[in-house]
Order: C-alpha cells, then structure tokens, then sequence
C-alpha cells in the first residue's frame, strides 16, 4: 500500500528527532511516546500535572516517561521553583528527571562476598539517582545500554534496583549487562528477574565477570542436560520445582543421561508409572555403590539375580528336609514307651 501526506493539510507541525524513529521507537512503551509528542509539539516548559492531564496518564507515568527520554538524552529536565513537579525541555541532551518522588524502596548491604552483614530501608530519589549519574559515567551506560539489551523500558522503580546492584552489591557495568544478556537468551526481559538473578548469586559469592560468566555457562549446561531428562521421560510440560531439583541432584552426582534411562524403564517395570522419587532412590543406590555405567548395572543385576536363585534353592532345601511340628508333637503324645516294651517281649 502506498502512501502521501499533505503537509498544506496538517496546520502548526512541529519536529521529533530522527533518533526517536530510527533508535527507540521500536523499543519504546507508547505512553512514553504520548508524552514525548506533548513535549515536543510545545509544552517545552511545563509541568508533570499539566503533561498528566493532556496525556491522559498518571503522574507517575509521566514522570518515567520523562526520565526514559532523558536517560537516552532526547530531552533534559530543568530546574523548578516549585517543590516536587518537573521542568521539561527540549534542548540539550541530559540524564533523569529532578522529580524527588521516592522511585524506589532498596536495601542497603554491606558488599562483602557471600554475607549481607546489615539490611535498612533507603529511599532512593530521581534526583539522587541523577546525580550519580552524572558523577558516574558508567552508571551512564548502564541506564543507556539495559534498555537496548532488554528491549524495553525502564521506569524509576526499575531504575532504582539497577542502581542498587551497581552501588550496594557492587555488580561492575559489563557484569550487570553479562547477566542482561543471559537473562534475554532464556526468555526473561525484566528488572525483576535480573535483579533475583543476581542477589542469588551474590549470595553465591558470585560477583566478577567471570565467576558471573561460568555461573552462566552452568545453567545452560544444566537447562540441557534437564531437557534431555524430560525427553527421556516423555514430558512436555514445565518441571514443578521438586522435579527439577531432582535433575539436578542427578547431574551434580554425575549420572549419565544413559543411566537415568535405565532407572526410568526399571521404575516403569516395577511402578507402571513415573515416579520422580522411586528413579531418584534407584540411582542413589547405584551411587552407593559406585555404579555409574551401564555394563556395572548389568553386573549388579546378574549378581542379585544368582544370589537370589540360591537363596531360593536353600529354601527349598530347607523346606524339603523340615519337620512338621504339629505331627511331631502329635506322635510324642501317643507314643508309649511301656507298649513297645511289651510288643519286644
């Protein structure tokens, strides 16, 4: 379909940046686009309440608009005389907004590896994280390049826990994106989940780069070797939480995806079913008894299976050669030893 605009039909027009069209528009949320349109068609200088009512939207929402549009330097947020609403312009590229609404609740810890000696509530404000910005410009590129590697945007509360992993827990920039990135290739796109990510492995004592990296690569490692697990099982839906702990017990102890084959077809002999707990008790037996191939199961069950044939066969035996003991005690209380006596004489 082919398309013309006449401008003569348009009335007062106003600019937007290339940049917006070319670089964030396809990444950006469309409330955040609504006010940068109000922004720009003349409410240069305005405030968030004003912008609120012409938009449509919260007064929250329109403050991390504006914050977005200035973390990617489309706009610039100016000072006020007026405690609490914000100065917008279109001028000059700069970070945040000077709104200074709490963004965020974030607990202080003190970075040591492995343990959080203390845990206090902070506020954290737009205006404070503006000014570690511009102190830090690699809290910079952090804000500028998250949004890219996630694909979408941030807003204050967001924003306040990027801070907080790259200033209290002490995630450097590459690290914070390594994890971005990971986070991305397994389907996950949001704060949240990069932030629990990387508390746990902080608690891990899992900080640099590269313990962060081989943290990674042991994940997918065993996102793998579980989706093998599952394929052998034949399940197609998502493993409750206990399962999965169960397949990775399985893989840390070092079976095989062989071996466990081999325990799921014995426990469909013995159960009719999947039984999570039944393989898991099959292997830890094998593991107690360093069993961990396939020809050392097969040796095992020939020699239970010789050592139960001659257990059976003593049975037999026993049982063959064995008294009734109601008979014996039935012919101990009519013999008479004085009758046989006689039958001799």
């Amino acid at each position: 379909m082919n398309y013309r605009f006449s401008r003569d039909d348009w009335g007062a027009d106003f600019s937007v940046p290339a940049c917006v069209v070319s670089d964030f528009l396809k990444l950006s949320d469309g409330n955040y686009i609504k006010v940068l349109l109000c922004i720009l068609a003349g409410r240069r200088n305005t405030s968030t309440e004003e912008l609120s009512q012409l938009c449509g939207l919260s007064a929250q929402i329109v403050d991390d608009a504006v914050m977005y549009w200035c973390g990617l330097g489309v706009i610039t947020c100016g000072e006020t005389a007026v405690p609490a609403v914000s100065q917008i312009s279109a001028e000059q590229p700069k970070k945040f907004s000077d709104r200074s609404e709490p963004v965020s609740l974030v607990e202080a810890v003190k970075p040591t590896k492995n343990i959080v000696d203390r845990r206090v509530v902070v506020n954290y404000t737009q205006r404070e994280i503006k000014e570690k910005a511009e102190k830090d410009a690699d809290l910079k590129q952090l804000v500028n390049d998250i949004q890219s590697t996630l694909q979408f945007s941030i807003n204050g509360k967001e924003l306040g826990r990027l801070v907080e992993l790259y200033e209290l827990y002490k995630f450097d920039v590459p690290t914070i994106l390594l994890a971005a990135e990971y986070c991305k290739t397994i389907g996950k796109h949001s704060i949240a989940y990069l932030y629990a990510v990387m508390i746990r492995w902080f608690e891990e004592d899992i900080t640099t780069y590269s313990e962060v990296e081989q943290a990674i690569i042991r994940a997918g490692e065993q996102r793998s070797f579980e989706n093998k697990v599952l394929k052998v099982f034949g399940m197609e839906s998502k493993p409750s939480k206990q399962q999965s702990e169960y397949i990775a017990k399985w893989n840390s102890t070092g079976f095989s995806i062989e071996m466990i084959e081999i325990a799921y077809n014995k426990c469909l002999d013995a159960k009719n079913k999947l039984n999570f707990s039944y393989i898991d008790g099959i292997l830890m037996k094998w593991a107690e008894g360093s069993i961990k191939t396939p020809e050392q199961v097969y040796k095992s069950d020939e020699q239970f299976k010789s050592k139960y044939a001659v257990k059976k066969q003593v049975e037999e035996i026993q049982n063959d050669t064995s008294y009734d003991l109601d008979e014996f005690e039935q012919f101990a209380m009519n013999f008479s030893l004085s009758k046989k006596n006689s039958d001799k004489e």
